[in-house]
């Protein structure tokens, strides 16, 4: 069903990255493995830069896929950000590279949110820059601060089709808590023999499908609960629950689905995950149509707090006609932990001026 569809995905999609991002002794590996989860701390202000690069390969014949294609893995983002969640500010800047043949967007778009006035600030510089490549723009746009009032953009922040308390929930940092604390009520559910330990100190787990099912099917609960919503009354009951998980992943052959945890004595190192699948067609099981690898590693320093944060994210998209390769890397540096962080960008300082302000600018040039 649609709203069946909406939650599971939103659960499966971040389930395990969400876990890993919460998440020397006489205990046993299961034991370890589960007080890992523990000793991980969430930074309230810290630096972060990060890095992200895409590869696009293959058999394309089609002319506008290759030129897709040549963009992407021309294309270039990095971000440096500063978040102080005590000052409820987080600023970024981020800096854009892209190669369209004979047209090049490059420049830093510098960004604050500031979450007590809910509003979100934008330079206008290099946006005016690179965007007049291409469309009128006004030239009296530039040297301003584009400013965004988030509360009204809150309705469109929902998730279609879902009702106002469950999409918020949903989307909320209370909601990403509860989801690990699920994760980890599941691998603890799993039996000791399931946990193995090497000599360097991983402890290594598999995940199941009968694991995702079962978490998909807790988080669902937990979503009834605190949204304070009945889904059996939209349609989804708990058989349908069942029927609609157990169709979805018989699409779904997972290869390797495993979690690891590396200590030394009783300090975590790292969490690193690592999930190969290859997607069945719905209509033939015996036809492949991807294979897909994802990898999360997560290293920790001595204070818990996550220092690196490295994804990758591999896909090969089988077609009689010719494969399609695709591989995304994105790394993350974390840095200053618990300290003040300071902000560059001043908005009782700038000019500011609003979406509409700009259409309105933008309609006189028509």
């Amino acid at each position: 069903m649609k709203l069946t569809k909406k939650i599971a995905t939103s659960v499966v999609a971040g389930a395990l990255t969400l876990s890993l991002a919460a998440c020397g002794s006489d205990t046993s590996p299961k034991e370890s493995f589960t007080q890992s989860f523990s000793q991980v701390k969430t930074p309230h202000q810290y630096k972060t830069d990060m890095s992200l690069a895409m590869k696009v390969d293959g058999d394309m014949t089609d002319p506008q896929l290759q030129q897709m294609a040549d963009v992407v893995n021309n294309s270039k983002i990095s971000a440096t950000s500063v978040v102080d969640d005590t000052q409820k500010k987080s600023e970024t800047n981020l800096h854009l590279k892209v190669n369209m043949g004979g047209a090049s967007l490059e420049g830093d778009i510098p960004m604050l949110l500031d979450e007590k006035q809910n509003k979100l600030y934008v330079g206008t510089d290099s946006l005016v820059k690179n965007l007049s490549q291409f469309i009128p723009i006004p030239p009296e746009l530039a040297g301003k601060l584009l400013e965004v009032d988030l509360d009204d953009q809150q309705a469109a922040q929902s998730i279609d089709g879902l009702p106002t308390e469950l999409s918020a929930y949903i989307q909320s940092p209370e909601f990403q808590k509860d989801a690990v604390k699920e994760f980890d009520n599941v691998l603890k559910n799993k039996k000791e023999s399931e946990f193995t330990k090497d000599s360097d100190g991983n402890i290594t787990v598999t995940v199941t499908k009968k694991d995702l099912i079962q978490y998909v099917k807790n988080v669902v609960k937990l979503v009834e609960k605190k949204s304070g919503e009945d889904l059996s009354k939209q349609g989804l009951s708990q058989e349908d629950l069942d029927k609609q998980l157990n169709k979805a992943f018989e699409s779904i052959k997972l290869e390797k689905s495993t979690v690891t945890a590396k200590v030394d004595g009783d300090d975590l190192k790292s969490h690193v995950i690592n999930v190969k699948a290859t997607v069945l067609d719905p209509e033939d099981k015996s036809k492949e149509l991807a294979k897909i690898n994802v990898k999360f590693d997560i290293a920790y320093n001595k204070d818990g707090y996550p220092t690196t944060q490295n994804v990758t994210l591999k896909g090969d998209f089988l077609d009689p006609k010719g494969n399609m390769k695709f591989e995304v890397t994105s790394k993350t540096k974390n840095s200053n932990f618990g300290k003040k962080q300071t902000f560059t960008i001043d908005p009782s300082k700038e000019e500011t001026i609003t979406p509409e302000q700009i259409e309105a600018m933008m309609g006189q040039m028509q």
